[in-house]
């Protein structure tokens, strides 16, 4: 197992967005802990590791402001 951090969208409070980690077989099945914790929100961005700030930055980096 690795260790994975998934970013979950919580449109229900602001569209806030927070870290989630775990351990995982692969990044399926980080995704599918991540929905299993948090069944009303969206899976944004899941990887290797367990730096939540970092993830925060690629993603808004890679994705938001693209």
């Amino acid at each position: 197992m690795r260790n994975y951090t998934a970013l979950v969208v919580d449109y229900a409070y602001a569209e806030s967005t927070f870290g989630f980690v775990c351990q995982a077989d692969d990044i399926d099945h980080a995704e599918e802990q991540a929905k299993d914790a948090y069944p009303n929100c969206d899976v944004v961005w899941i990887e290797e590791g367990t730096d939540v700030e970092g993830a925060m930055v690629r993603y808004w980096d890679d994705f938001v402001l693209q």
